[in-house]
């Protein structure tokens, strides 16, 4: 008879992102828990894994000489592999499973049927592979093949458990680095960070939340992300946040296809529009947007470094127009851009033309539309098209003007091309300062992706 898993202590830590402190994609040392409460740690939104703790040191000092001897000698000290091994083992026959582990394995739970419970309970037949992962000059005295040789065999003769990489009951986590050295047993079989409600990945999930808490969206709040990608941050923010009004605008239609299948998965696909626009030339109405999010490009992979340096003063002084005061901005940037992005928010101005009798903004990019019904803000209406958008935005080669003030619903789009009525070379047409970006930055935090460094970057209107 198995013990009630709510009445034994787990020591477990979190692999993944914390908020409102410095972030790092390092485990944390575990804490004690009653084990019934891993469920609610399951949910954890900025967690990508979960694992009940096996050993945690610090500063262990490896050398390049005698590194491996050392782990060696540290798998035998530790008597608690047993212990851990059987608190494991409650958690796999006691939670209920998660929604990400029923999408993976077709929720089909095989770890409750009767073969697989007995296989678990005789330790002598544990298997096991060791998924070591090392970093920092530690980790680099010895190949990863050789760290994970010298553990696998170390926890072998230890436990008398069996090796068996292809298909283990067990898997031991072991992290290797120049701060710390860790050994854990994941709780669930996939990550937390994969959801069952995003099909295409952009930002990781696990980032995208994060993002997102920081916004403290209510009710209500006009949400936008002007770069949307696949829409990761919005499929993150409707699923925590399901009653704000959640925009993404996007300029690749490939992308927007993707963020289109990614909000079919929503209970409710219309809680995201999606439009496709350019971000230097948004389609919403001054002062209408409570809260914006956005991870724009860091000009290593989709642009260079100078086209940013370009594109963010149009970009944050776009923003700034459609945000009301008080509103909410979360950017994330890389390092790099830290000090441009501080310069661009502290007293910026921006000018627009616009016609002072028709109130209509000239813009030089026509915004076209993904998707057989799309909804746009109310004072845009309902868009239907399927014209495709010139990647190249050559701006210079057609003016056009889209009426802010029909009160119609649809937005009117008046090509002025060789025309005597282009309000560009009109003298009702005159170029008026209309904005002065004066940001107060609230937090700014680092965060390290893979090998960029970045900053999560929280300002007010």
């Amino acid at each position: 008879m198995h013990e009630n898993v709510n009445s034994r202590e787990l020591a477990v830590f979190l692999h993944g992102w914390q908020r409102n402190r410095a972030f790092s994609s390092r485990g944390t040392e575990g804490k004690r828990c009653n084990a019934g409460k891993c469920e609610k740690l399951i949910d954890t939104r900025s967690a990508e894994r979960l694992f009940i703790q096996v050993c945690f040191q610090n500063n262990i000092g490896f050398t390049r000489r005698k590194g491996l001897h050392q782990v060696s000698e540290l798998i035998k000290q530790i008597n608690s592999w047993s212990d851990n091994l059987n608190s494991w083992k409650i958690f796999q026959f006691s939670h209920k499973t998660g929604d990400s582990e029923k999408t993976a394995i077709g929720n089909n739970d095989d770890d409750h049927t009767p073969a697989k419970r007995q296989k678990l309970d005789s330790e002598s037949q544990v298997t096991f592979r060791v998924s070591c992962k090392c970093s920092g000059n530690t980790g680099r005295m010895f190949s990863l093949q050789q760290w994970s040789k010298t553990l696998g065999i170390a926890v072998a003769k230890k436990t008398g458990w069996k090796a068996n990489l292809k298909d283990p009951m067990l898997e031991i986590y072991v992290q290797i680095n120049d701060v710390h050295f860790v050994i854990g047993f994941p709780v669930t079989k996939i990550p937390l960070s994969k959801r069952t409600y995003i099909k295409h990945i952009g930002l990781r999930s696990t980032v995208s939340w994060i993002l997102c808490s920081l916004c403290d969206i209510s009710p209500c709040d006009v949400v936008l992300d002007p770069m949307c990608g696949a829409a990761t941050i919005l499929m993150e923010a409707q699923h925590s946040w399901p009653h704000a009004r959640y925009y993404g605008f996007d300029i690749s239609d490939s992308q927007l296809v993707k963020a289109s299948e990614n909000k079919q998965l929503l209970p409710d696909s219309n809680s995201i529009e999606l439009l496709q626009a350019d971000v230097r030339q948004l389609p919403m109405k001054s002062g209408s947007v409570d809260v914006i999010i956005c991870d724009p490009p860091f000009g290593y992979k989709h642009c260079s470094p100078k086209t940013v340096e370009t594109l963010y003063p149009l970009m944050i002084s776009e923003m700034n127009r459609v945000l009301k005061p008080g509103g909410r901005v979360v950017l994330l940037t890389v390092t790099d851009l830290k000090d441009l992005v501080l310069h661009l928010v502290s007293g910026q101005h921006a000018h627009q033309e616009i016609d002072v009798e028709s109130n209509q903004v000239v813009i030089r990019q026509e915004k076209k539309y993904v998707g057989q019904e799309i909804h746009t803000p109310a004072d845009l209406g309902t868009v239907n098209s399927e014209v495709e958008l010139d990647k190249r935005l050559e701006v210079a080669s057609t003016g056009h003007a889209v009426d802010l003030g029909n009160k119609n619903g649809n937005a009117e789009h008046k090509n002025f091309e060789n025309s005597k009525n282009d309000p560009r070379s009109s003298s009702k047409c005159v170029e008026e300062e209309v904005v002065h970006i004066s940001w107060v930055l609230q937090q700014c935090s680092y965060l390290k992706l893979g090998e960029t460094h970045a900053q999560i970057m929280v300002f007010t209107k």
